[in-house]
């Protein structure tokens, strides 16, 4: 890490955020390499592999890290240079007892997703700070989601994990707070400010409800969209009335732009996470963590007998049994994911037809075919 400090002091930043988690996994491996050769009584223990054998996933798992935060295996969004800025400057301006604790490089391609959007639904126009920073403060609900996460790793338990952990159940209401209060600083319609204000508490109750889906065995695919749409999605949605508060005042097309941003997000998040389902340490974190990926869902309706004696293992399952279970996944479920996102896309695109005639109806239209295309071979 002191390496990549001197080259990228973000990745420096994430790889720091995530490093709790290598170690975690690097001691349970070790201790379970370690049962299995004291079990052995007649075997001599081989030390060096041992070691190397422990070592050598933690350095894929390290390197796995690089390459998804560099953007390997992840879909990517035209940077928006002025949305960014303006987002680093108010993130800038926290408290940093506050900046401590975010990491700007989780779900950050749902956050360049949203910037897009914003981008797309206000082309041909010259941004104004409002607007600027009206694009920006969803970020601030998404960094606090996604900094105090609905869900928890059963590995991280040591008392600087817990700490971590209690101090960042703090920064939701806080950024909370930044958010309600900058709707007031760019002059938000009243009527739209008690949606806006509701909305932002819906999605502390779509967290609450999240953690009751988490290691679920009735989670169902139904289940999944209800909750994606519920947190991923209404960001999205915010984002896009957002924009179009900025530049009309037609209820019903700030409502039709929020439909859209919801299910362009929804489905943009299946297709994300379906590319990552190649990297192990993805898969394994997903299934460890009680959140699983849509492609497990359709595959449990496919090798339901194998699954179920995956979960029902009274320990830890072996790296060959996540292996497997992630191909699988890939096998039997990552097809019928992606055209699931296919198809809402496809109705996205029906509803993006009945915008008003201009630039941000064709940008939003292009944009849709563009990511259909790009998904059609893959299912």
């Amino acid at each position: 890490m002191t390496h990549y400090g001197q080259e990228n002091a973000k990745l420096a930043k994430h790889l720091r955020h995530q490093k709790a988690t290598l170690f975690s996994n690097m001691r349970n491996d070790a201790f379970e390499r370690a049962q299995k050769e004291l079990s052995a009584v007649d075997a001599t223990t081989d030390f060096e592999k041992y070691f190397t054998d422990v070592y050598i996933p933690v350095a894929e798992q390290l390197a796995a890290e690089v390459d998804r935060f560099n953007g390997g295996h992840q879909m990517k969004f035209p940077h928006h240079e002025e949305l960014t800025e303006g987002l680093g400057t108010l993130v800038g301006q926290l408290p940093s007892l506050i900046k401590e604790l975010l990491d700007p490089s989780v779900d950050a391609t749902d956050r360049d997703l949203r910037l897009h959007l914003f981008a797309l639904l206000i082309t041909g126009r010259e941004l104004t700070m409002d607007q600027v920073q009206a694009a920006c403060l969803p970020e601030f609900l998404a960094l606090g989601m996604s900094m105090n996460p609905a869900s928890f790793d059963p590995s991280q338990t040591t008392p600087s994990d817990l700490a971590q952990q209690k101090a960042r159940t703090y920064l939701f209401p806080y950024l909370m707070n930044r958010y309600l209060a900058g709707l007031r600083l760019i002059n938000t319609p009243a009527a739209l400010l008690s949606e806006f204000e509701v909305d932002a508490g819906d999605l502390a109750i779509a967290q609450l409800q999240r953690l009751q889906y988490n290691y679920n065995v009735h989670f169902k695919v139904a289940n999944y969209l209800a909750d994606l749409k519920a947190r991923t999605g209404l960001l999205a949605f915010l984002t896009a009335r957002h924009a179009m508060t900025s530049v009309t005042k037609s209820a019903e097309v700030i409502g039709l732009a929020g439909q859209i941003g919801q299910s362009l997000a929804v489905a943009a998040h299946i297709i994300d996470e379906c590319d990552q389902l190649t990297t192990p340490t993805y898969f394994t974190e997903r299934i460890v963590t009680g959140t699983y990926p849509l492609a497990l869902l359709f595959t449990r309706e496919r090798e339901a007998t194998w699954l179920d004696q995956f979960f029902a293992q009274p320990h830890r399952p072996s790296e060959a049994d996540f292996a497997r279970a992630a191909q699988l996944t890939i096998d039997n479920g990552r097809g019928p994911a992606l055209e699931m996102a296919g198809e809402l896309l496809s109705q996205t695109q029906l509803d993006v037809q009945v915008l008003p005639v201009g630039p941000a109806k064709d940008g939003l239209s292009q944009f849709i075919t563009q990511v259909t295309n790009d998904i059609k071979s893959e299912y």
